[in-house]
């Protein structure tokens, strides 16, 4: 679950109406706990975590629509939740380049 691991910088949260759950995405690994700066000093993270009152957090995987490995770590990225697709979507954000 998260916060076992080594500390994150750069993360990203929004809630799933439609499942009633926070999801979380981590961005990038911190080098100390005190590295968090808003900078991505290691390669990004690629976890996605969901938290209910009844199951607490949960790993998830992602989902990969266009079949081309799944989505690529990242920091930087924006993420919220769409009602027309009725779940949370993640967009943009920086990996190996930023997009």
């Amino acid at each position: 679950m998260p916060g076992e691991g080594a500390a994150v910088t750069v993360p990203r949260m929004a809630y799933d109406a439609a499942q009633e759950r926070l999801v979380l995405v981590t961005g990038c690994q911190a080098l100390t706990p005190s590295t968090l700066d808003y900078s991505c000093q290691s390669l990004p993270e690629n976890e996605v975590w969901s938290w209910t009152s009844l199951d607490g957090w949960v790993e998830l995987t992602l989902s990969d629509w266009e079949f081309d490995g799944n989505p690529s770590p990242r920091w930087h990225f924006g993420m919220t939740y769409d009602p027309v697709r009725r779940g949370v979507v993640l967009a943009g954000g920086c990996g190996a380049t930023c997009l």
